[in-house]
């Protein structure tokens, strides 16, 4: 089996090579966008912005394939040490969800019957001594599952309402448009259905709901490890399984493996937007024709296959207004 120094190691080169991705997408795009303004651009600026697009597409191709062996890896069920430290000798207490569920001062009387160190609830040493972070609550030296305000209820239900590392905030009536795309999703059969998805760089997995997963009947990998999200909300994750989505428009097709959750986020857009005074452009086809609409989203899209949807380009709707992100598929909304 998979040594977790291994997974560790690979996970490093990923945040690296993705790095440079996005480092990389901010210096091509404004070239492009350029291009777009401005097509009798020299020869010279034109060879540049291709060799920068070729350098491109061989650092994603670095990133594929690093990707790719963290999920074989993954698949002998090894737990990422990014998402989970791993411990041999002791179960970690905070997986159980029979201890989420009792009260705080049950809890911290389990914690000393078992001679746990109240601050990471971990085996071999007392909190006084525990290199851990203190608690997000109070930043004293204990854990936040042990915080008096922290009900055994209530921290089920953030484990179960987890979403992922964004944010959508209505801020003196403005809104944050997140990109959203429909596509179709595959049921164990083969069946095509259409599924809501959200695409996230700043989410390294990927999520998809337990009730879609359900109603697809796809088979399900028993998996168990602790992912943080916003806050530092912990989810308890159980299973995993693969996926296989392709675009409404086109023959762009993807295959991934997405951890399953209960809950990935609420509705999306939060309220409905009012487009009725926009200009969208009649050319294009919409990866999501209906973005300004409240929906359920049914998967998440990270960052490990992000920029194998997204390209470099963008379309301009006027001044205040949105901007359209050119997709290998179809055309998202930002």
């Amino acid at each position: 089996m998979p040594e977790t120094t291994e997974i560790r190691e690979l996970t490093r080169k990923r945040g690296g090579v993705n790095h440079k991705l996005t480092n990389f997408v901010k210096h091509v795009v404004p070239i492009y966008n350029t291009f777009k303004i401005n097509p009798s651009l020299n020869d010279e600026v034109i060879i540049e912005l291709q060799n920068r697009l070729d350098k491109l597409e061989i650092i994603y191709n670095e990133f594929e394939g690093i990707q790719l062996e963290i999920e074989s890896l993954s698949a002998d069920d090894v737990l990422e040490g990014h998402y989970k430290e791993r411990d041999e000798k002791a179960h970690k207490i905070y997986t159980c969800k029979e201890f989420l569920q009792l009260s705080i001062d049950d809890r911290i009387a389990k914690v000393s019957e078992l001679n746990l160190c109240k601050n990471c609830l971990c085996s071999g040493h007392e909190s006084a001594g525990c290199k851990a972070g203190s608690c997000k609550v109070c930043k004293q030296k204990h854990n936040k599952l042990l915080h008096p305000t922290v009900s055994g209820k209530k921290s089920v239900e953030e484990a179960e309402s987890f979403a992922s590392s964004y944010v959508s905030n209505d801020i003196e009536g403005s809104y944050v448009m997140l990109s959203t795309v429909c596509a179709y999703i595959y049921d164990k059969a083969g069946n095509p259905h259409i599924c809501n998805c959200l695409l996230d760089n700043a989410s390294q997995p990927n999520f998809v709901t337990s009730n879609l997963v359900r109603n697809l009947e796809l088979d399900e990998i028993p998996v168990n490890i602790l992912i943080n999200g916003v806050s530092n909300v912990i989810a308890n994750v159980r299973s995993k399984c693969n996926v296989r989505l392709a675009s409404m428009h086109n023959n762009f097709n993807l295959k991934l493996f997405c951890y399953v959750l209960p809950t990935i986020t609420g509705c999306l857009p939060n309220v409905e937007v009012k487009i009725s005074d926009w200009k969208l452009p009649n050319n294009v086809s919409l990866a999501d024709p209906e973005f300004n609409i409240p929906k359920q989203i049914d998967l998440l899209i990270g960052a490990s296959h992000f920029w194998r949807i997204v390209r470099a380009g963008i379309i301009h709707l006027g001044k205040g207004m949105p901007v359209l992100q050119i997709l290998n598929s179809d055309i998202q909304l930002q």
